[in-house]
């Protein structure tokens, strides 16, 4: 026997490892180990059967999703983000069309400003060399 429980070999491991099924006579296995193909070909019909559908049971219920009111809540929490998403890109857009349209007008009176005082300077010149 092993210094330590977990190096024990396998036979030399406690009884209470290994369960006996309560339909099935003789048959004892250690917890936890699958079953081999012709292992399986021995059970009965009716203890396939019931894994197989404890089997489905699991796996449909880990893979179906949430129930439908879930569902529900979450498709209207994203259809709100996306909704707020858009006004948000709405509003930015607006935004930069009235900035865009200001500049614009910045730009117009400073070059209507330069322009009037290139005239001054223009008449300015002409008048003091007649």
């Amino acid at each position: 026997m092993g210094r330590y429980k977990h190096t024990q070999a396998k036979s030399e491991r406690p009884a209470s490892s290994t369960i006996a099924h309560p339909r099935i006579t003789g048959c004892r296995r250690p917890v936890g180990l699958p079953l081999s193909a012709p292992e399986l070909e021995t059970l009965p019909a009716e203890v396939k059967s019931s894994m197989f559908s404890l089997m489905m049971g699991l796996f449909v219920r880990n893979t179906t999703g949430p129930d439908p009111e879930t569902s529900r809540v979450v498709a209207q929490t994203e259809m709100h983000e996306e909704t707020c998403r858009l006004e948000g890109y709405k509003e930015s857009l607006r935004t930069r069309a009235k900035r865009n349209n200001s500049d614009h007008e910045f730009r117009k009176k400073q070059l209507d400003h330069q322009m009037v005082l290139s005239l001054v300077v223009a008449v300015t010149c002409v008048g003091g060399i007649a």
